[in-house]
């Protein structure tokens, strides 16, 4: 019972620890780095692209130790202000502002998953005409209703493309690690 108090007492602290050292402005939101990207938001250029394939690997190799991507994705605010002083130091090595590498992270992850979708569109339609599944015309509406909500650029598609699979086996590489 005596460590069961402690541990309830320690805790406690811990909390309180968090409320009084955490700003306000994080306190209040929980929000990903980034929502669905506004219609007019700035699209990715390829050189953007080749440098961030070169450097997210060994990003992820870097960063296995500590774990702070697996992280990234449930934090609040932007990805400056939640990594550690010394990766940020790292991604400017790099020449990277850490904000934009994020971006162009899930703006890849965005323009594969529409890519993805255009292509089951594409077969479900070529399957409705031979006259496979009635339902496939609500699947169909879905899948176009999901590739709308996205706002990938068709400049965006063109350029990933003709490197879908290298993109995609690169960003997967995440979950291996």
């Amino acid at each position: 019972m005596y460590w069961r108090q402690w541990g309830i007492l320690a805790l406690s602290f811990g909390f309180l620890f968090f409320i009084l050292t955490t700003p306000m402005s994080r306190l209040a939101v929980w929000q990903h780095f980034y929502s669905t990207p506004e219609k007019n938001a700035e699209v990715i250029t390829p050189k953007e692209v080749n440098a961030f394939l070169d450097v997210w690997p060994e990003f992820l190799q870097t960063n296995a130790a500590n774990g702070e991507a697996s992280q990234l994705s449930l934090a609040n605010g932007k990805a400056s202000e939640v990594l550690s002083p010394s990766l940020k130091r790292w991604f400017e090595v790099k020449g990277w502002d850490v904000d934009r590498f994020f971006y162009v992270e899930q703006r890849l992850r965005a323009i594969i998953k529409t890519e993805m979708l255009l292509s089951n569109i594409q077969n479900n339609k070529k399957l409705l005409e031979k006259g496979r599944d009635s339902n496939l015309k609500n699947i169909i509406n879905e899948q176009e209703r999901q590739v709308n909500a996205e706002k990938v650029s068709p400049e965006e598609l063109e350029m990933i493309r003709p490197v879908l699979y290298k993109v995609s086996k690169i960003l997967e590489a995440e979950s291996q690690n």
